[in-house]
């Protein structure tokens, strides 16, 4: 039943049809959420360049509110 049930998965592309969906709706909602993106990708390289600064000395570690 497996056997029967994996070829008429792989006679129906089933697999691809599913790749395609998902790059589809990924593609909209990176387009529908791009200003949110890269306002977090700005604060994750802020982060990364204050880490490195307290990790080299020129910066010390101060708990924020």
């Amino acid at each position: 039943m497996a056997v029967q049930d994996y070829q008429c998965q792989a006679d129906a592309n089933l697999m691809q049809r599913i790749n395609n969906a998902l790059e589809r709706n990924a593609g909209t909602w990176m387009v529908a959420n791009e200003a949110m993106l890269l306002e977090r990708h700005e604060k994750l390289q802020q982060a990364r360049e204050r880490a490195n600064q307290v990790i080299s000395g020129k910066l010390s570690y101060e708990v924020r509110d």
